[in-house]
């Protein structure tokens, strides 16, 4: 019988960090094994994100903090907040995408902006 595959899983490489290039997100275990990594395909320094996958990706941050992750969007950061990379890309629209996000929490949360 084979064993689950997240038991072997090995931890990322993508981010090694343990904290935010400024210091103020510390993640005492690393990025790699204290967070989820979303990755949009593409290079966003010269295209945009197409709309659906842009609320492709709102959907899954949502379902993945109603899930328990956290209860704010306040929580997602782009690579570029732990590492010198210009990740998501200057033509991603990672502001809009966190406020989607945002409203999409309060929405399904029943709790109205004020």
């Amino acid at each position: 019988m084979a064993s689950a595959r997240w038991i072997q899983q090995r931890p990322g490489s993508h981010t090694k960090a343990t904290k935010s290039l400024d210091g103020k997100i510390v993640m005492p275990a690393g990025v790699n094994s204290s967070c989820v990594g979303i990755c949009f395909a593409g290079n966003f320094n010269d295209q945009e994100l197409s709309r659906a996958a842009f609320e492709s990706g709102v959907r899954l941050c949502v379902a993945l903090l109603r899930g328990g992750i956290h209860e704010s969007a306040d929580v997602i950061y782009p690579h570029s907040r732990f590492q010198e990379k210009d990740c998501p890309g200057k033509r991603f629209p990672f502001e809009e995408f966190v406020r989607t996000v945002s409203v999409e929490l309060r929405l399904r949360s029943g709790v109205t902006q004020s």
